[in-house]
């Protein structure tokens, strides 16, 4: 009657981004449906906010300056250009991103490199969440491994270095 009745303890410990997948939930994981909604919602803003920066890209008329385009939605000129009289490390990204949706590769390199990278990625990114929105499957198990381990590290030392050869 030793074993009877004994419950097992509950680990206080956090979750894991790996216990916290779609993949692990659905295999008997922790957390169960709050965090498979979770992931549902993840997905759909993912899907909708590069939706909604695509579109705004088509909605924007490219700036001819390499830089500025942004001020087309009511934003300010960039302060530290203003400042320093250089470009700061995202000047001309929305310009690149509007030349790019036209198809101007050379006019979105010269606004900014790496504006061109990025946005080649959003545009990778709605039908990446929307298969794993429909079939319910892990986004983030591919990009966690192999591609995640030099991914995140290359865009920085991308936009850090078209930056430093910038100014």
């Amino acid at each position: 009657m030793r074993g009877q009745g004994r419950r097992r303890r509950r680990s206080h410990r956090p979750a894991t981004l790996r216990e916290l997948s779609p993949h692990h939930l659905r295999h008997g994981g922790r957390g169960g449906r709050d965090l498979v909604i979770f992931w549902k919602v993840l997905n759909t803003v993912c899907v909708v906010g590069s939706c909604l920066v695509l579109g705004v890209a088509v909605w924007l008329d490219p700036d001819p300056r390499g830089f500025g385009t942004h001020e087309q939605l009511d934003l300010p000129p960039c302060h530290y250009l203003e400042l320093t009289g250089s470009p700061c490390v995202t000047c001309g990204m929305t310009t690149s991103f509007s030349n790019m949706i036209r198809l101007n590769v050379v006019g979105a390199w010269n606004a900014n490199p790496m504006g061109l990278v990025l946005f080649l990625l959003t545009c990778t990114m709605p039908p990446w969440f929307g298969h794993a929105l429909w079939t319910g499957k892990d986004p983030f198990r591919f990009v966690a491994g192999r591609l995640g381990r030099w991914l995140l590290p290359a865009v920085v030392a991308g936009l850090f270095g078209c930056w430093m050869l910038r100014v």
